[in-house]
């Protein structure tokens, strides 16, 4: 019964790891399907022999960082070129990068919400970058991370799954679209936007 047990995990790891692998190719995003799965099964750890839930964690870790690998080899491990105009959040520094980059997020979570101001092409300085603390847009900041705080109370500490469940969807696979780990050549990407919530 245990080598049929065996088996089985393996089977499934197996088609984790290609299914990750296929979508890669479709689309980057494609390479958060591990974390995000990671994500939705730590609240069952507690259920779960510890060995099998590190046993999970190392097989995502690991996985992730393959298929990482693999798709800096594709690039020849070159970042991809954007001008300025295509994606000014991405060229700023220092606080006015973390003003911009937040100001950003917070717009992406309406624009989730409430689709009411959406457009083609957020290029060429379409939204001006904030440059210091006394820019009114700081508002709606401190607004989403207030709201985002109180989901993640509500989600984590709390335990209740389907607000756990739908930050998972919403945040996971648009954390490359943040500009925070790698640099995108668009400030509001709709089509990365509307990704999570498709299904």
């Amino acid at each position: 019964c245990r080598p049929r047990g065996y088996t089985r995990v393996a089977v499934k790891y197996c088609a984790i790891f290609v299914l990750t692998a296929i979508t890669l190719l479709c689309k980057e995003q494609g390479i958060l399907l591990l974390p995000l799965l990671l994500a939705l099964e730590i609240p069952n750890f507690r259920s779960r022999p510890i060995k099998e839930s590190v046993l999970f964690v190392v097989y995502t870790c690991v996985c992730t960082g393959l298929l990482i690998y693999a798709r800096l080899w594709v690039i020849d491990f070159k970042p991809p070129t954007f001008r300025r105009e295509d994606n000014p959040f991405s060229f700023t520094t220092g606080l006015s990068r973390v003003y911009s980059l937040s100001y950003l997020a917070s717009l992406n979570s309406l624009l989730v919400v409430a689709p009411c101001w959406l457009c083609f092409d957020w290029a060429m300085g379409c939204l001006p970058l904030i440059h210091n603390i006394l820019d009114p847009r700081i508002l709606a900041v401190i607004c989403f991370f207030f709201f985002l705080a109180g989901l993640f109370h509500k989600g984590i500490i709390q335990g209740d799954f389907e607000i756990f469940l739908s930050l998972c969807f919403i945040i996971i696979p648009f954390l490359l679209c943040l500009n925070i780990f790698v640099r995108v050549g668009f400030v509001v990407g709709e089509r990365n936007l509307y990704l999570s919530v498709a299904d």
